[in-house]
């Protein structure tokens, strides 16, 4: 079982995505990284905004993100059972690395190995 433990929201324009959840929703900053990825304060599962720079073809998006704590062995279980994995090697983000694949219905789930 996989802990959820972010809700990505790939965006076109960070700054028009700060604009509506921080000015029209009232969420607030919690960190920055970069010039381009934005978390949010909740009280609950971090909620990220990425202005994505090409790493899916079709944008904006949300993604489910959840937890592994070995990243390698979880893309071979994937890929044994028939999961189609959008990356087959680990790609690197900003507190660590992942993978990413859709569900039945097309919806954006990544696979997190966070940096200790």
């Amino acid at each position: 079982m996989y802990d959820i433990c972010v809700m990505g929201v790939y965006v076109d324009d960070i700054k028009k995505a700060e604009e509506f959840y921080c000015n029209q929703l009232g969420y607030e900053i919690e960190e920055r990284y970069g010039a381009t990825i934005i978390e949010l304060k909740t009280d609950g599962v971090p909620i990220v905004l990425d202005e994505i720079q090409g790493a899916y073809p079709e944008k904006p998006c949300t993604a489910m993100g959840i937890r592994t704590e070995n990243l390698e062995a979880e893309i071979e279980r994937l890929k044994s059972n028939g999961v189609d994995l959008i990356f087959d090697t680990p790609q690197p983000f900003p507190v660590g690395r992942f993978t990413a694949f859709r569900d039945h219905l097309g919806n954006l789930i990544e696979l997190l190995e966070f940096n200790e």
